[in-house]
């Protein structure tokens, strides 16, 4: 997780005080190198701001997982490969077993096998 903008700043405003950036690492509770990275940022110009997380988005976002747990609990006896051909029908997404596998274990939903 980032810290925050206004941790940030407070780093640097202590280290242009006179202060290392070891101290200000120390008394702030950071490691060294982010004070110092914290340091060439504002030197380059640049913002404190985190930047944007980089990654893909995910294929089966928190807005779709309820449409998601509907189709488990109506067709839980499915295994991942045909969860993922209804959702391509339904939904018009092509998703792969390990992407349905990983949507399916944040919803922390359980299959009981049925004999």
């Amino acid at each position: 997780m980032a810290y925050s903008v206004d941790l940030r700043e407070r780093i640097v405003a202590y280290i242009e005080a006179g202060q290392s950036e070891a101290e200000a690492a120390e008394r702030y509770g950071v490691h060294r190198t982010t004070a110092g990275r914290y340091m060439k940022r504002k030197g380059a110009g640049k913002r404190l701001r985190a930047d944007k997380p980089t990654g893909r988005r995910r294929l089966i976002d928190t807005s779709e997982e309820k449409h998601l747990a509907v189709q488990l609990r109506a067709y839980d006896d499915d295994r991942l490969e045909q969860h993922c051909e209804r959702w391509q029908k339904k939904q018009k997404v092509e998703v792969s077993i390990a992407t349905m596998h990983r949507s399916i274990e944040r919803l922390k939903f359980t299959r009981k096998k049925r004999p």
